[in-house]
């Protein structure tokens, strides 16, 4: 077991290292696409750079001063806990303040008719750019981390099915989100890691119902999550139905904590603004009609054509960028069906189960977005990360059953996809987004 861990730690936070490295190459955004798309490049030395996106000014200008989020109609109040949680993270960073300065970063060039923050953030910013940059990477460390716990039950050990599994667990960090957000202050990595949240603390609970312990580590990590960004409500919807099916004699009071603590940080932070400023403004509802443009197209007489068009644009946002992750399932999956007959009840039982789970969790994602009514290839990511925790599984699973030789081969295969991912996705689909 514990060359297991080593070896998919190892080789999962080699695959970071290499597709966060490759996504600062390539050359940069065009002035036009630069214009048309909200972006502003960045270079950190002559061969590297980033780019930002149209939100990363708006997100470093809150978390240096969190009290704009007050301001009337400010596009975070309904999504203060980010800017909160950098804030506070960027404080012991600010000895880095000069970092540009002492790699020799060049100054970034100002451009027309724009309010030149990336200047701004180089000149003064860098420990609360830096703290965006630390928290998203900590998100997709602790993603691998959960994805662990998720194949913990099939036992896997030996290094080869760690490098399998870690192999598997690294398309989760060059993709069409990480190549857009991985480098850029933002929310969006949480559609990689609720997903994978929601699948194992569903587990969690049907594996030893819903514990005093669980219900307050759950309830606080939705809680929370819930001020960050608003993906959270799968994985409470999972964890409540995960409970009743596996009720005991405390489930209603440790649900009671669990619900309990997923509302109330939100619910005092919505009283704490109306108190404050005698009102609270959603970027997402009264700015871009989010939700609310369901009651309009029901009166329009078009809902049905509409709400297909939703889903039918997040299914295609899924099918446009995942042939690596088809791929990984594809070789669990062969891997699977050739030693099925040599697993025991119990762990075809646990396969089957966060089978259901994974699937469940890809259906809620699809119809979140598509009732919120934002379809697009960033948000329907949320539906991948299900099939890459089944795929690492099932590869869990078998590894313990299947000829070292064919073992090995299929681990070499895996690896093969994952730096052909990153060298699909990082390298020739990236060009500074």
């Amino acid at each position: 077991m514990k060359a297991y861990r080593f070896a998919a730690w190892i080789i999962f936070l080699l695959l970071l290292a290499v597709a966060a490295g490759a996504q600062l190459i390539g050359p940069p955004v065009p002035d036009e696409r630069q214009e048309a798309n909200c972006v502003h490049n960045v270079r950190i030395s002559e061969r590297l750079g980033i780019s930002l996106s149209c939100d990363s000014n708006y997100f470093v200008w809150l978390s240096v001063s969190p009290h704009h989020l007050y301001d009337a109609k400010a596009a975070r109040q309904s999504r203060p806990g980010v800017v909160f949680i950098t804030f506070l993270m960027a404080q012991p960073l600010r000895p880095l303040a000069n970092l540009p300065r002492w790699i020799g970063m060049p100054e970034p060039v100002a451009q027309k008719n724009q309010w030149n923050y990336a200047r701004e953030i180089w000149a003064r910013e860098t420990p609360t750019f830096l703290a965006y940059i630390v928290f998203n990477f900590a998100l997709l460390i602790a993603t691998f981390w959960l994805l662990l716990r998720a194949v913990a039950p099939f036992a896997p050990s030996g290094a080869l099915a760690g490098i399998g599994v870690g192999a598997i667990a690294s398309l989760l960090t060059a993709n069409v989100v990480t190549k857009m957000f991985l480098w850029s202050p933002h929310t969006q990595l949480f559609n990689i890691f609720v997903p994978v949240f929601a699948i194992v603390a569903a587990v969690s609970t049907l594996q030893s119902g819903l514990t005093r312990r669980q219900a307050v580590a759950f309830g606080l990590i939705v809680g929370v999550g819930m001020t960050v960004y608003p993906v959270f409500p799968i994985a409470l919807a999972l964890i409540v139905m995960a409970a009743l099916l596996r009720r005991s004699w405390d489930t209603a009071a440790n649900l009671s904590v669990f619900l309990a603590l997923s509302v109330v940080p939100y619910l005092i932070w919505y009283i704490f603004v109306r108190l404050k400023t005698g009102d609270f403004y959603s970027h997402e509802i009264h700015g871009y009609n989010q939700v609310g443009w369901i009651i309009d197209a029901w009166r329009d007489g078009v809902l049905p054509r509409r709400f297909a068009k939703q889903l039918w644009w997040m299914i295609k946002g899924v099918a446009d960028w995942n042939f690596a992750v088809l791929a990984a399932l594809a070789i669990a999956g062969w891997l699977a069906l050739r030693v099925k007959d040599k697993m025991e009840p119990v762990g075809r039982s646990a396969l089957a189960s966060l089978g259901a789970l994974s699937s469940i969790v890809v259906v809620a994602g699809l119809l979140l977005f598509a009732i919120i009514g934002l379809a697009e290839p960033r948000t329907a990511y949320i539906m991948v990360p299900p099939f890459i925790v089944f795929a690492a599984a099932l590869f869990a699973a078998s590894s313990q059953l299947i000829r070292p030789p064919i073992l090995a081969l299929a681990t070499l295969a895996l690896l093969a996809v994952a730096i052909l991912n990153i060298a699909e996705v990082a390298l020739h689909r990236v060009v500074w987004i």
